[in-house]
């Protein structure tokens, strides 16, 4: 599966002003829901369709999305065999390494509160690099605590961050673990037209197929384990955000352009810390959408959750059967 692209590369737009030149052709939504959320975080019901979702340099000639893994794709097979590699704490906006922030590594892609059992904690050196284990061809997750980094010797800001899902690479390799400046998650909320909430959430991610196929006109929905969190497009309360096609965010994008990536900002906190997350999209021209992958994961009050979405797996989380 294709990951996401690097973030400092998505969010080098912080220090440009480039609001102006958000794309907004194409792209329709898929409409919003029809029912009021329900409880139990379960479906909304259906959707309106809009434009089929799929892949390609422009939205005009979009290729169908390839979605016949879907309900039997699994999370990857734990092979047990050890491996011990580098995580690079890389800035989001600059790509440049960041010392002195604490990591938690969670070989089991459980992040915890604090940092207990298999957890691993490390503090990034002046390269950036924390030593961890994990094994190989499983998933990972990794917590980077708030805190004041350094960059070259000048202190930064760090907000706290969450990513889920990420394959452990083989023996002696390295990966990349994103840290946000406070400014830089301030920066992508106001050029959205956003008011930022304190303590409500923000998730971001990328859709892609069961060929890695990075998808268009892909919609994102929110549920916690009361029903539906409905996401608006004004400048406050929850918000769902697409981007321009090029890896900028885009303020009137109602759904994923080719570049596939999403997002949703002011999300509420719920008791258990738990959102699950779903990708909704109609596969043909005049079909009914449908839920394309969904994932649950943990969110942060005041900080940034990052999550990829694929197709749908026979072994996800409560409430993402497919």
């Amino acid at each position: 599966m294709r990951r996401w692209m690097s973030l400092g590369f998505v969010l080098a737009f912080a220090g440009v002003g480039v609001f102006g030149c958000d794309d907004t052709s194409g792209g329709t939504d898929a409409g919003p829901p029809s029912g009021d959320g329900g409880g139990g975080g379960t479906d909304a019901g259906p959707m309106t369709g809009g434009d089929p979702v799929g892949f390609g340099p422009m939205l005009a000639t979009l290729t169908a999305a390839d979605y016949s893994c879907r309900g039997s794709e699994t999370a990857p097979v734990d092979t047990n065999a050890e491996v011990s590699f580098n995580g690079v704490v890389t800035d989001f906006f600059n790509g440049m390494p960041v010392e002195g922030l604490t990591v938690h590594f969670f070989g089991d892609n459980a992040p915890a509160a604090g940092c207990t059992g298999s957890c691993i904690e490390a503090t990034s050196s002046a390269t950036g690099e924390v030593a961890v284990m994990d094994n190989e061809e499983s998933w990972y997750a990794y917590r980077i605590e708030p805190g004041s980094g350094m960059i070259a010797g000048a202190p930064n800001d760090y907000i706290e961050l969450v990513q889920f899902n990420e394959p452990t690479p083989a023996a002696a390799g390295s990966a990349t673990m994103n840290a946000v400046q406070a400014s830089t998650r301030n920066t992508i909320i106001t050029l959205l037209g956003v008011m930022q909430e304190p303590g409500t959430a923000t998730v971001t991610g990328q859709l892609v197929d069961c060929a890695g196929e990075t998808i268009a006109n892909g919609t994102i929905r929110a549920f916690d384990s009361t029903g539906e969190i409905t996401l608006g497009t004004g400048r406050s309360g929850p918000r769902a955000f697409y981007f321009n096609g090029d890896s900028f965010p885009a303020a009137a994008q109602r759904a994923t352009h080719i570049d596939g990536l999403y997002g949703a900002a002011n999300i509420p906190v719920p008791a258990d810390g738990l959102v699950r997350f779903e990708m909704w999209g109609t596969t043909s021209a005049g079909g009914t959408p449908e839920m394309l992958g969904c994932e649950q994961v943990q969110v942060l009050a005041d900080g940034i959750t990052v999550v990829n979405t694929g197709p749908g797996r026979s072994d996800g989380p409560a409430g993402c059967s497919m």
